[in-house]
């Protein structure tokens, strides 16, 4: 079984993650322990949202998106299972991935969207 999972970004730092062809843990916060990866699209655009990596201009002006979709296959799943490097929460839809995801050794692929402005109080709801 592979494993599929999501995270976006905004342009400047989907631009960072391809340019170092990684993602380490302290591009996404406290604790700096992990990659918080997603396990759907959807899981990964609500995350964004609820972020303080989401920028206020999100609920006034029509903002780019890069999904990066990072597929595992079967045998590094069991391996990083194995060696404790990945856990899933499942009330957050979250798969953990503890240090650094080296983008050469995982399929991956980008997806560009665009989002139309949600507005000041649906933004407020989501970051604060």
């Amino acid at each position: 079984m592979t494993l599929e999972a999501y995270t976006v970004f905004d342009e400047q730092s989907a631009w960072k993650v391809q340019t170092a062809g990684k993602l380490e843990p302290k591009m996404f916060g406290t604790p700096f322990q992990y990659v918080p990866l997603k396990d759907s699209p959807e899981s990964a655009c609500e995350a964004m949202m609820r972020s303080t990596r989401c920028s206020p201009l999100f609920a006034t002006e029509e903002c780019q998106w890069y999904l990066l979709k990072t597929t595992l296959s079967a045998e590094q799943v069991l391996e990083a299972f194995k060696v404790g490097r990945i856990t899933y929460v499942q009330p957050h839809h979250t798969w953990r991935w503890y240090g650094e995801l080296q983008l050469g050794e995982v399929s991956f692929e980008w997806w560009q969207f665009g989002t139309a402005p949600v507005g000041l109080p649906t933004w407020a709801e989501k970051a604060l």
